[in-house]
């Protein structure tokens, strides 16, 4: 299947499937981050002092003709996605090129390439550390840039239901970076989108008490904070106060932590 045109793409398919290849294959430049769910992730050389993410990605549960058309278009809509981000200066690595790669009986069916933001963790691990060192002007920074960067997403009417705490790169100068958009999808029309907006908004909210626990007045203020910003409609705010519910109580049902937090609305005052 052909790949829709990007002119902003930078590998050709033909240069992204070499990638995924010489990583498939082991070479000493390429290495290993992360390795989970079908998800492979690794750091490539791909030129003199230039270092990409290639990520390999799994064969959809679909029938393969299904599967090809589905992967191909999702990642086409990513990087039209990022594009927009990155014009409207929104924190994403910018994506480089993807391909299908040849067909095997095991592994990896697509590849991506994207921009290497360098050394960095997460922003959970990030958060924690911030809590760990006590360090309350770095952590408030990180939190506010996570705020500013949803809210630009949203001004922008692209939701990501996987908008997870976890999916934020902080690099090693402190800037918080949106990673993994292969679920964020543009709204035509962003006033019927309420169950995106809930879901995305959400989701953060979960994660980012999890993350804090057991200090839920943080999660609190973070919360109230990240209201104020959005000003989001009553109906998204009772949408999104059911997810977290959901969350929260599945987090209690495995870990055996009981944590509650609010989603208030913005005050107009």
């Amino acid at each position: 299947m052909s790949q829709p045109p990007n002119d902003n793409m930078t590998f050709t398919p033909e240069d992204v499937r070499g990638l995924a290849m010489r990583c498939l294959a082991g070479d000493a430049e390429a290495h290993l981050l992360r390795d989970k769910d079908g998800r492979v992730v690794y750091r490539a050389s791909a030129g003199p002092a230039r270092t990409v993410i290639v990520k390999l990605l799994p064969v959809p549960p679909f029938p393969r003709r299904l599967r090809q058309a589905v992967r191909v278009r999702r990642m086409a809509r990513e990087a039209r996605l990022i594009d927009l981000l990155v014009a409207h200066e929104v924190r994403v690595p910018r994506m480089l090129g993807y391909a299908t790669l040849p067909p095997q009986s095991c592994g990896p069916a697509y590849a991506k390439v994207v921009e290497d933001l360098g050394p960095g963790e997460d922003g959970m691990a990030y958060a924690q550390r911030c809590i760990h060192d006590a360090d309350a002007a770095r952590l408030l920074d990180f939190e506010q840039q996570v705020i500013d960067l949803t809210a630009r997403m949203i001004e922008l009417a692209v939701f990501d239901t996987d908008h997870g705490i976890v999916n934020f790169h902080v690099t090693a100068d402190g800037r918080a970076y949106r990673l993994d958009l292969d679920d964020a999808r543009q709204a035509v029309v962003p006033a019927l989108a309420t169950r995106l907006y809930a879901r995305m908004v959400g989701r953060l909210v979960a994660t980012y008490a999890f993350t804090v626990q057991p200090d839920i007045a943080r999660a609190n203020d973070f919360n109230q904070r990240l209201s104020q910003r959005l000003h989001f409609a009553p109906r998204v705010q009772r949408k999104a106060q059911a997810y977290i519910r959901r969350q929260l109580e599945e987090q209690r049902r495995r870990c055996g932590i009981d944590t509650r937090v609010d989603l208030p609305m913005a005050s107009t005052g």
